[in-house]
């Protein structure tokens, strides 16, 4: 595999004053649109870059409000404040850690052009009911899919549940290329055709403006790169897969909760999230005894200075600030093995009487 990644970055190498670099990146957009279940897919060079993209494409100018999850990555937020818009928070559900669509209806304004629902850790969200509400108030529904790459909500893979999809393909991604990447799904002729004119904004004045003149395309190096790995995709998400099962089945410890998964999902597990009341303690704990772990993520977007202008105060959210305290993403990656998952384990079960 690692042998086959190289051989197509040195391909792409030689070609550099080659106009038939431009092939790599339409031949990973294909066959990631066709792995979606898209008509298409257009590549960008970050999933920001993406988010942002799409929200134009979508229409959203300055001025207009776009919902999204309070418990997110702040590049969420950014692409939709960076074009001008206002990002409405919305709080999350406890056992999926995703947009609670009981919720969204209540924020819908007469300036609400969008939802973008965030499949947090791979957890795809209640697509279906963000779908009716959104239909209902003629509004776009743009998937944040940078966590999510093959996941599945009722047998059809993220990228495809709304009017336009989003992934990031940053190197720390279940599907992720060296450095950082992008890509756009959708199947809606108008929008593919705005966002191939919006990557070359030379000779549109308004555009430039709202985006700048940022190369916005994927490079051809990543497009190999990526090319070469999503053949990997299905494999390396069921390794996530039997990873997190592996701890299901090994963690016993009350004072922690596992994550859950709804019947109508298929969960890859871009990481895999537990909750503990103690957990700063329990990291502390964990470090000491050679475990490092991560928390995706500690500061609610509402709570961050950059958006202290949008006047949320501590509490407007509850579930979300909870979950920000209690959070804690285990070690899981691709190869771990289960003399790893057994140690972690261990780590965590021994922890009950410490605190």
């Amino acid at each position: 595999m690692l042998g086959d990644i190289k051989t197509e970055i040195e391909r792409v190498s030689s070609l550099v004053s080659n106009s038939d670099m431009e092939e790599y990146v339409s031949g990973f957009e294909e066959t990631f649109a066709e792995y979606c279940g898209t008509k298409y897919a257009i590549g960008t060079n970050s999933g920001t870059s993406a988010l942002q993209l799409s929200l134009i494409a979508s229409g959203i100018r300055p001025g207009d409000e776009v919902i999204m999850p309070a418990n997110t990555y702040i590049s969420t937020a950014l692409a939709v404040s960076n074009i001008g818009a206002k990002p409405v928070f919305c709080d999350v559900t406890e056992n999926d850690f995703n947009i609670d669509a009981s919720l969204i209806e209540g924020l819908i304004s007469k300036r609400t052009k969008a939802i973008v629902p965030v499949h947090m850790y791979g957890h795809p969200a209640d697509m279906d009911k963000i779908s009716e509400i959104a239909e209902k108030h003629n509004i776009k529904v743009i998937e944040d899919a940078s966590h999510s790459h093959g996941a599945e909500y009722k047998r059809n893979r993220t990228g495809s549940l709304g009017n336009i999809g989003c992934f990031s393909l940053h190197a720390s991604k279940n599907l992720g290329s060296m450095g950082n990447g992008g890509i756009i799904t959708t199947s809606d002729d108008d929008v593919s055709y705005s966002l191939n004119g919006l990557i070359h904004p030379d000779s549109n004045k308004e555009i430039i403006k709202l985006v700048g003149r940022t190369p916005w395309r994927m490079d051809p190096i990543t497009a190999a790169v990526l090319k070469a790995k999503i053949g990997m995709l299905d494999k390396w998400n069921e390794q996530k897969r039997a990873v997190a099962s592996e701890y299901g089945r090994l963690l016993d410890n009350p004072n922690i909760t596992k994550p859950s998964q709804s019947n109508s999902v298929k969960h890859v597990y871009r990481d895999y999230v537990i909750r503990s009341r103690d957990r700063d303690n329990l990291v502390s704990f964990l470090m000491k005894n050679g475990v490092g772990t991560s928390i995706h993520y500690k500061l609610p977007l509402h709570l961050t200075g950059t958006y202290r202008y949008l006047g949320y105060s501590k509490g407007d959210f509850p579930v979300t600030e909870m979950l920000a305290a209690e959070i804690l993403s285990l070690p899981s990656f691709i190869g771990m093995t289960s003399r790893e998952i057994e140690t972690v384990s261990k780590h965590v079960n021994e922890s009950v009487n410490l605190f």
